[in-house]
């Protein structure tokens, strides 16, 4: 499920132009109730990786760079996806900026205009998807002192295939986890626990990733830090509650920090 999400902006002055953290730490200071505290400080395990199962988009609209390229602005506001496979992240998030119908971004304040709710459903074993933010993987590598350091991937590169599909099969585990710590209805939703996934062959579970024009390299800052990811348009096949999950929680890794949001195209999209 998805929260699209219109803004106004109250100031004619822009905001910095890495704002993804700012935008994270909006949907921490709106979220109410017991679920706040498992997403911000707890997450959610699956498989050994702990995971926050939410996702968001970069905002979307008309905008303006100053002249240093540093600051942004929307002068006739934006719109922002935020997306979750559980509704109870979605329904505390919504609630939150029903009451007080402004966010606040790097300094600046936001009117909440409106909020439509969406439920992209994956119902094929094939998906078209265009990335709303960028899509990243990473593995963590040692240097011979002992020191860590990141390498990103690109897309196109097996590495980057492998780790974004088992990515998605952790997610999926945290997700069935969580439905069956709170009681979920095994058949309620995209996410029933009848572990039908559970008996497919490896390489059933498998999913494939495959782009459909040039992937566009994204930099990001984030808390004094650099994450790397694509975008672009891409082509996803496998078994559909992994891509729905791709859908609903985001795709490949760092998906609480803005990354990995993903619109399901239609069949006869124009690349």
């Amino acid at each position: 499920m998805r929260l699209n999400i219109s803004l106004k902006f109250l100031s004619t002055e822009g905001f910095p132009i890495h704002y993804h953290y700012w935008l994270q730490s909006a949907i921490y200071h709106v979220m109410e109730g017991e679920i706040a505290d498992q997403v911000h400080t707890q997450g959610f395990e699956g498989d050994g990786r702990i995971f926050r199962l939410f996702t968001f988009s970069k905002l979307v609209g008309r905008y303006e760079l100053s002249k240093d390229k540093k600051s942004i602005r929307f002068p006739e506001g934006a719109n922002w996806i935020v997306s979750s496979p559980l509704n109870d992240i979605l329904g505390s998030i919504a609630g939150g900026l029903l009451k007080q119908l402004t966010l606040r971004i790097g300094g600046t304040s936001a009117e909440i205009t409106g909020i439509q709710v969406s439920h992209p459903n994956v119902q094929n074993e094939t998906i078209r998807v265009r990335a709303l933010s960028p899509v990243v993987a990473y593995s963590t590598l040692f240097r011979g002192d002992g020191s860590k350091y990141t390498v990103y991937l690109q897309p196109g590169e097996p590495e980057f295939k492998r780790i974004v599909a088992e990515n998605l099969q952790k997610k999926w585990e945290g997700i069935r986890t969580w439905n069956q710590a709170s009681k979920k209805d095994e058949n309620e939703g995209a996410y029933s626990m009848n572990r039908v996934i559970d008996h497919l062959e490896s390489e059933q579970r498998n999913v494939n990733i495959q782009m459909l024009n040039n992937p566009r390299m994204h930099i990001l800052e984030y808390k004094g830090g650099i994450i790397k990811g694509y975008s672009g348009m891409m082509e996803l096949t496998g078994p559909p509650k992994l891509l729905q999950v791709a859908i609903d929680a985001g795709l490949g890794s760092k998906n609480s920090q803005g990354c990995g949001c993903l619109e399901m195209m239609g069949r006869g999209i124009t690349v």
